[in-house]
This record gives C-alpha cells, sequence and structure tokens, in this order.
C-alpha cells in the first residue's frame, strides 16, 4: 500500500519499502526491538495471559482451546516477521527440498483453518444456548460489520495476492506498490477487516467465551 508501514516497523527501526524494493531477493535480518515495541508488546502479552488465565478458571475450555490456537498461528507469523533467518534454518533443516516460504504458508493455513472450526464451534455453541443478538438493530450492525470486515479480507489478498499476504517481503518476495483508496484511506485494511470480524461475531453472540476469543484476536492485530 502506498505510504503505509506497520507498526512492528515503526516501532523496530525496520521499513517494509526498504525490504521490498531495496533488498531484492534477499531474506530480511532479523528485526532489532526497540524500547518502544517491548514495552507494548509487555502489555499486550500480559492481556493475552489475563484472558487465557480468565477462560481457564471459568471453565470456557472451548474458548481457551481457541485462544491457545490463535496465540500459536499469530506466534508463528511473530517468528517469521522478526526472526526470518532463524525460521528459514529450523525449515530447511526439518523439511529439505522444500522452499521454506512454502512451509511458512502450509503451517500458518493449517492453523489458520484449525482456528476458524473452533471459532465456529464457540459461536454454534453460544447460539444452542440461546445467547443471541438482544435487538434486531445489533443483529444487523453485527452482520453489517462481518460483512465488511471480510470484503476487506478479500480486497487485500486479491490485490496482493499470496506473497503479499503472508509476509512473502520477508524471503525476498517483491511486492509492489498497490495504490487504490482503500489503502490509501485505511491503514492495514486486512487487520481492520479482522477486528470488524470479530466484532461483528460478539453483536450476534454476547458471551463470555466469545469474548474471550475476540479479545486474543484483536490483541494479536492491534498489535
Amino acid at each position: 500500500a502506498k505510504n503505509r508501514v506497520c507498526i512492528l516497523d515503526k516501532l523496530s527501526g525496520n521499513n517494509m519499502q526498504d525490504d521490498a524494493h531495496s533488498k531484492g531477493n534477499t531474506v530480511s535480518p532479523p528485526v532489532v526491538w526497540s524500547n518502544e515495541f517491548k514495552g507494548i508488546g509487555a502489555v499486550v502479552v500480559l492481556v493475552l495471559l489475563w484472558n487465557v488465565y480468565s477462560a481457564w478458571a471459568n471453565g470456557r475450555y472451548l474458548a481457551l482451546l481457541t485462544c491457545v490456537v490463535v496465540m500459536c498461528l499469530h506466534g508463528l507469523y511473530a517468528l517469521v516477521w522478526l526472526r526470518t533467518p532463524d525460521f528459514i534454518a529450523v525449515a530447511e533443516k526439518q523439511k529439505p527440498g522444500v522452499a521454506p516460504y512454502e512451509t511458512f504458508v502450509s503451517l500458518a493455513l493449517l492453523l489458520r483453518g484449525v482456528q476458524l472450526a473452533l471459532h465456529f464451534l464457540v459461536f454454534v455453541s453460544a447460539w444452542n444456548a440461546g445467547a443471541l443478538a438482544s435487538s434486531s438493530l445489533l443483529f444487523v450492525l453485527g452482520v453489517a460489520c462481518i460483512a465488511a470486515g471480510q470484503w476487506l479480507n478479500y480486497y487485500v489478498f486479491a490485490k496482493l495476492g499470496k506473497a503479499g499476504v503472508f509476509y512473502g517481503v520477508r524471503f525476498g518476495h517483491q511486492i509492489p506498490w498497490v495504490y487504490s483508496k482503500v489503502f490509501d484511506t485505511v491503514q492495514h485494511p486486512q487487520y481492520v477487516g479482522c477486528l470488524l470480524s470479530y466484532a461483528g461475531v460478539w453483536m450476534l453472540a454476547p458471551t463470555w467465551a466469545l469474548f474471550h476469543v475476540g479479545v486474543m484476536g484483536c490483541s494479536s492485530y492491534v498489535f
């Protein structure tokens, strides 16, 4: 996207534009963590730990399992973004002959599939318990948020492709700039789409279980 740099780059001192356009087909070096980044990361970790503990302490085990899978998925993303050479070294050792980038994409898609399945089960549990939106307005807002969020996700994937969405820039892929009103108006439209989707699902079925799942997902994307 034009003139957009993600929060990881701003706080770490790395620049996505440099990675995508100045380094050619080279692997990006490890990200150097700034003190500001470490501070924000510590706060996010504390929130996530509280969220997991609360789900466990209150017996919301399906929500807890979902939160753990979400943590694993975003932990994988963080590892690949922050320590790309380390991930490549492990991937080449464990799966020789397979491109490390393809290994990352396969792992990400696997965890994403498990995550979506668990999200669906948590929502169905809430639905079966009768914990639905208390008003028609809340229901409509929930559906609208989900629709808008998923449209943003689809739009980003359609414009950036697999390499653009799955951190191909960290593996030396050339990612062209995308010029559009969406990217110039909304910073990180994919993340905004995910936040809208989490908010919409919770509006449809405002339960503590979906609250735990939403906090986990939203904290990861905000970070």
